[in-house]
């Protein structure tokens, strides 16, 4: 089999955004990947073959291994999964040479992907998380005057390819002629000059600082890329590595302990964790005022309540049609009066009453305006940590 410039059926790819620029690194065909055996790879297209004439998917990497030794028995399972992920070691650059891998070391040093120390069963998971996302997406084009087979291995020679390198030393290790691909592809060569080129105060930095912020970087976002998809292959992932870069500009900014501190990094770390202790505290302190003025609601219901209650009690005059007030004489002069001395101490009672809610009001509205006063307070201390963080910041990146 050849090599493979063209991606066919390529799996939706993860900077879909840039397709106008994008391009990959020309990668050796599939046969390349199986140094050890030939015959392997015959095995692997039979198996294809024989798969896609019935099937559309492969759901995942041990799917497709059994595939193989269900069309060939006494084929060597362990060895081509070995070869498998030799090949997405090199392709990959884990290893630099594509000979006599050992999937059983971590990456290599002095390898692109030797930055990230990735341990080799870290690897051979990747390896098989990648495989399996490529298979379950992957559809054969009946249009191609290509087979099942050699649609599914160019295409994954393709996807496993790589237009960008994570360190810019790793350029000078490349061979002359993937060099030149590298330098002249229109996507950036390497994830450090993005760095270095769009991170506030990396042009700024000695190497040495710069180099200790770039790794803790590309570690961290080669973590996370591994714990959302579960494998990480640069190309794929360059789109949401300057995305990482400026949400890390504006939350990490003060995390990289060097020399900087002689420049007053350790106070940027000491306020900006005082400021965000104090916008927790703000946030605390407005959803108390909001409780407190919820509550500040009841007591003003519980007042209407009492006031409802006074104006439904009567007064008793002489001349009314109901009782007692059709009663005359002086029985009904006593009766009446009687009455309303009665009415008269449950208005007083129930006044007294709705006065203390009044009160217990009038206190808890106190209360309000104490939070209310704390929250404003804080605000203005916030502020004043922002205008020297300000100040900081001008003073180390300018």
């Amino acid at each position: 089999m050849t090599a493979n410039t063209e991606e066919v059926n390529p799996v939706n790819t993860q900077i879909s955004d840039i397709q106008s620029v994008y391009y990959k690194e020309v990668q050796p065909g599939f046969s390349s990947w199986f140094t050890a055996n030939s015959t392997d790879e015959a095995t692997i297209t039979n198996a294809l073959a024989k798969y896609y004439s019935t099937n559309n998917k492969f759901p995942s990497w041990a799917d497709f291994l059994a595939e193989i030794q269900k069309d060939t028995p006494n084929a060597n399972i362990t060895q081509i999964q070995n070869e498998f992920i030799a090949g997405y070691r090199f392709a990959i650059d884990a290893n630099q040479n594509r000979s006599n891998i050992d999937v059983t070391q971590p990456a290599e040093p002095g390898s692109d992907y030797a930055i990230l120390n990735a341990s080799a069963s870290a690897l051979t998971n990747q390896f098989q998380t990648a495989f399996s996302y490529f298979s379950s997406n992957f559809t054969v084009d009946p249009n191609s005057t290509s087979s099942a087979a050699q649609q599914f291995e160019d295409g994954f020679v393709s996807f496993t390819a790589r237009s960008v390198l994570l360190q810019n030393s790793s350029l000078d290790n490349q061979p002359p002629a993937d060099q030149a691909t590298f330098t002249n592809s229109q996507l950036a060569s390497t994830y450090e000059s993005i760095f270095d080129q769009f991170y506030p105060g990396a042009s700024s930095m000695t190497s040495d600082e710069k180099q200790t912020l770039y790794t803790q970087l590309i570690t961290q976002f080669y973590t996370q890329q591994v714990n959302q998809n579960g494998f990480f292959i640069p190309t794929e992932a360059l789109n949401q590595w300057s995305t990482f870069l400026q949400q890390s500009a504006k939350t990490s900014v003060f995390t990289l302990q060097t020399s900087l501190a002689s420049m007053g990094a350790s106070k940027t770390q000491i306020l900006d964790r005082i400021f965000q202790l104090l916008a927790n505290m703000i946030d605390i302190l407005q959803s108390v005022a909001a409780v407190q003025s919820d509550r500040l609601l009841m007591y003003s219901n519980w007042q209407k309540a009492y006031t409802d209650q006074i104006s439904q009690i009567p007064i008793f005059i002489s001349g009314q049609n109901n009782y007692p007030g059709s009663v005359t004489g002086q029985d009904g002069t006593s009766l009446r009066s009687d009455l309303n001395q009665l009415a008269s101490q449950d208005k007083d009672k129930l006044t007294s009453e709705r006065q203390v809610i009044s009160d217990d009001s009038k206190a808890h509205q106190s209360a309000i305006n104490q939070s209310t006063d704390a929250v404003t307070q804080q605000s203005n201390f916030a502020s004043s940590i922002l205008e020297q963080l300000s100040t900081l910041l001008s003073s180390i990146f300018r």
